[in-house]
């Protein structure tokens, strides 16, 4: 397989829809003052584990860092 084919971009798939999902729940919790459960997520696709934080888990890690600007 040619390095150009290793590094294409991957087609949206039911596990992002899931995170998706997830990201929006988390949304409704903080602005509802509710206690967010899920600050990371993982899943595996085409044989490799993915693995990230979610939008709650994002916020809290610049939140605990500080000093961020957007």
């Amino acid at each position: 397989m040619s390095e150009e084919k290793k590094d294409e971009m991957v087609p949206v798939t039911t596990e992002y829809e899931v995170v998706d999902q997830v990201d929006d729940q988390a949304i409704v919790e903080l602005m509802t003052g509710q206690t967010i459960q899920d600050y990371v997520y993982s899943f595996k696709q085409g044989g490799r584990v993915v693995e990230g934080l979610t939008l709650a888990g994002i916020n809290e890690a610049a939140n605990r860092r500080g000093g961020i600007q957007v």
